[in-house]
């Protein structure tokens, strides 16, 4: 995330959460083939999980 390695859903719970609502994050995605593709996000307002 943001050029930051994330290797669990703890960690990118964590990474997360240190943004604000209507920050821009960027996630690159890999999949189980090995293909990679970047997706931009705008956090919303929401309950914490």
């Amino acid at each position: 995330m943001n050029g930051r390695v994330i290797t669990s859903a703890r960690a990118l719970h964590a990474a997360i959460n240190v943004h604000k609502p209507h920050d821009t994050i960027e996630l690159e995605i890999l999949d189980a083939a090995g293909g990679r593709r970047t997706v931009t996000l705008v956090l919303a307002l929401g309950t914490p999980n």
